[in-house]
C-alpha cells in the first residue's frame, strides 16, 4: 500500500464514500489505537473526538511537507500523532481486510520474503547438526550425561541425565546459531538465553570447574542465574562481560560501528584490554571494535535495545543504512544502492513477523524507493 492510496481512503472515509473494505481498514487502525492504554491515558473524550476532525487538517499538512526538504522524518505518515503509531503498529491489517486479486497475489508472493521467525541450528560437540524450529517438541540429543531437549514453549533444555555415571568431567561445546531466524536458550545452570537474527553462542554443555564462560556474535540477550561461587561471563571480540545474576543485552554485530552492552537489571563489569567498567541498571557500555575506550552511556533507551527480543524493529533517529543491516540480517537479503541516497533518519517501530515487502512499504513513507530482486533489497533515490 502506498502513501497516496493511504490517503485517498481515509479521503473517502471522511467524505462518506469510502467502500466497505475501506472503512474496515480504517476501523482497525482505531481499533488498535484505542487498545493501547498507554495512548488512551494521554487523551481524554473531547481529545479523541479533535483527533478525528483533525485527520483531514494533518493530511493537508503532511501534503504541504512533501515539497520542503528535511532531514529527519518519522517512518510512520504524519497525518496525526496517533495514527502514525496505529500504521506503524498494525500495518499488516490492510493486507488481510483489502485482498489483492489472484495474479497479483501470485506475483506478491513470488517477488516476497517471509518472515523467517523461529529457527536455529544447533551443531554438537561432534559436527551433527540439528536445525532447530518450533514443531519438534522433546529430547533431540545426549551429549556426556546432558540430556538437550527443546520444551513445548520452544525453549531448548540442557539437563542431567540421572541414569549415566559421571564419567568424563572435561567440557563438551556446543554451538547455537540463527540465520535469519532467532531462537531462546536454558543453559545447564537455569540461563536464559536470546539469540537475535545473525547471531551465535558457544557454551558447554555443562559448567565445570569455578567459572561459567560462553563466547557469542551477533546480538544476544541474558539472564544469568545466580552463582556466587561461579561467576559468569561472556565474551565477544576482545570484549569481556562478567556477571553474578542479572539480565543484560550485547549487541555485537562486527558490520556495526561499536559493540553495545546495556544493563537491565543488576550488575556488571564491562573490560576490553587494559580497560574496566562497572555498569548499573539503565547504562550501555559502547566499544568501538578497533578501541578499548569504553564509553557510558547513562540514559541508556532499555525498551529500544530489546525490542528485537519483543518482535519488534525499533528505531530512534536511526540512519537509513542501520534500517537496512537490521532488514538484511532478518530476512537472510543483501543490500544495495543505486544512486545518491538522500540522508534520512527513522524513528518509530515496525513488527518483525511481516514480509519484507510490507516492511519496505512503511518505510517508502520517507520517499526513499526499494526494489526487490529475489535476495536482494536494492534501495534507489
Amino acid at each position: 500500500m502506498t502513501k497516496e492510496l493511504f490517503l485517498v481512503i481515509l479521503t473517502n472515509y471522511l467524505d462518506g464514500i469510502a467502500t466497505k473494505e475501506e472503512e474496515d481498514f480504517l476501523h482497525a487502525y482505531y481499533n488498535f489505537f484505542m487498545a493501547d492504554v498507554d495512548v488512551i491515558a494521554l487523551l481524554d473524550e473531547k481529545q479523541k473526538d479533535r483527533l478525528k476532525s483533525s485527520m483531514k487538517l494533518n493530511i493537508d499538512d503532511y501534503i504541504d511537507s512533501e515539497a520542503k526538504p528535511v532531514k529527519k522524518i518519522n517512518i510512520w505518515p504524519r497525518i496525526a500523532v496517533a495514527a502514525s503509531i496505529i500504521l506503524a503498529l498494525s500495518f499488516g491489517s490492510y493486507i488481510l481486510l483489502h485482498k489483492p486479486p489472484p495474479q497479483q497475489i501470485a506475483h506478491i508472493q513470488h517477488n516476497d520474503i517471509a518472515p523467517i521467525g523461529y529457527k536455529a541450528t544447533l551443531t554438537l560437540s561432534g559436527g551433527r547438526q540439528i536445525v532447530l524450529d518450533s514443531k519438534h517438541n522433546g529430547q533431540l540429543a545426549q551429549q556426556k550425561n546432558m540430556v538437550i531437549s527443546q520444551a513445548t514453549n520452544g525453549i531448548i533444555t540442557y539437563s542431567a541425565n540421572q541414569q549415566n555415571s559421571p564419567g568424563d568431567n572435561s567440557p563438551v561445546y556446543n554451538t547455537m546459531t540463527t540465520g535469519g531466524g532467532q531462537y531462546s536458550l536454558q543453559l545447564s545452570d537455569g540461563t536464559r538465553v536470546w539469540l537475535n537474527s545473525a547471531s551465535s553462542i558457544t557454551y558447554p554443555v555443562a559448567f565445570t570447574g569455578k567459572n561459567r564462560e560462553v563466547k557469542i556474535t551477533g546480538e544476544v540477550y541474558f539472564e544469568v542465574a545466580h552463582n556466587k561461587a561461579k561467576p559468569f561471563s561472556v565474551i565477544t571480540h576482545g570484549q569481556t562481560v562478567q556477571v553474578l545474576g542479572t539480565h543484560f543485552n550485547i549487541n555485537a554485530y562486527d558490520d556495526e560501528a561499536q559493540m553495545k552492552t546495556t544493563l537491565l537489571e543488576g550488575s556488571i563489569k564491562i573490560s576490553k584490554a587494559d580497560q574496566a567498567a562497572m555498569l548499573t541498571p539503565g547504562q550501555q557500555a559502547q566499544i568501538g571494535f578497533e578501541s578499548n575506550t569504553i564509553k557510558i552511556n547513562s540514559g541508556a533507551d532499555v525498551e529500544q535495545a530489546i525490542a528485537w527480543k519483543n518482535g519488534l524493529f525499533s528505531y530512534d533517529q536511526t540512519d537509513l543504512r542501520e534500517v537496512m543491516r537490521q532488514l538484511a540480517r532478518a530476512y537472510e537479503v543483501k543490500i544495495e544502492y543505486e544512486g545518491k541516497i538522500p540522508t534520512r533518519t527513522f524513528t518509530g517501530k515496525i513488527h518483525r513477523n511481516i514480509s519484507v515487502s510490507e516492511a519496505l512499504d512503511i518505510l517508502k513513507f520517507t520517499r526513499i524507493n526499494f526494489r526487490l530482486e529475489g535476495k536482494k533489497i536494492i534501495v534507489t533515490p
